[in-house]
C-alpha cells in the first residue's frame, strides 16, 4: 500500500508506521530522561513552585473527628462533629484495623471479600473475571475512582437498599 506525500513521492504505510515510531521512542526517553534527572522539580522550582517531600496532612483527622464526637455527646460542645477530611478535600475513610471484633466487623469483612475477591467470593453472580475493585479502586476507598462512600448512608445504616 502505497500513498503519495505532499512533494508528490509515494510513501508507503510501513515507512510512515516505523517514522511515527521512532519518534514517539524519542520523545518517550527525551521525557523519561529529563524526569529521571530531576529536571521538571529543577523547572518548577526556579518559576516559583514548591516541591515538598513530606505529606500533606490532614484538613479534619478521623482522630479529631472521634475526640469532637465525645465532646458533643457529653454536652461539651453545641456542634455535631463533621466527617473526616483528608488534606487532598475528599473524604477519609477508616482504616480497615478500625473494623471492629464483633459480628458487625464480621459483616464488613466479608463485605470486603466479596468486593475484593468477587469471584471466589460470589461465583453464581460473576460470569469473568472482573472484581468490584477493578473500576472501585482501593476497595471503593479511594476518590475520584467510583468509591462507594455513597452507599454507606443508604445500605448500612439501615440494612436495606432504599426502594427506587
Amino acid at each position: 500500500m502505497a500513498n503519495i506525500d505532499s512533494n508528490g513521492s509515494r510513501v508507503s504505510l510501513l515507512r510512515r508506521l516505523v517514522y511515527a515510531s521512532m519518534i514517539g521512542a524519542v520523545l518517550f526517553g527525551g521525557g523519561y530522561a529529563v524526569d529521571k534527572s530531576g529536571g521538571i522539580a529543577y523547572i518548577y522550582e526556579a518559576i516559583g513552585g514548591r516541591v515538598d517531600a513530606e505529606a500533606p496532612q490532614a484538613i479534619y483527622s478521623r482522630e479529631q473527628m472521634q475526640a469532637d464526637r465525645k465532646s458533643y455527646k457529653a454536652g461539651l460542645v453545641g456542634e455535631r462533629p463533621q466527617m473526616p477530611v483528608g488534606a487532598n478535600g475528599f473524604y477519609q475513610p477508616p482504616s480497615e484495623d478500625a473494623i471492629p471484633d464483633s459480628p458487625y466487623g464480621d459483616a464488613v469483612r466479608r463485605g470486603r471479600a466479596i468486593f475484593t475477591d468477587t469471584k471466589i467470593n460470589v461465583q453464581d453472580h460473576v460470569g469473568n473475571e472482573m472484581a468490584c475493585v477493578n473500576c472501585h479502586l482501593d476497595a471503593g476507598r479511594r476518590e475520584n475512582s467510583a468509591p462507594m462512600w455513597g452507599a454507606y448512608g443508604a445500605t448500612l445504616r439501615t440494612g436495606v437498599k432504599p426502594n427506587r
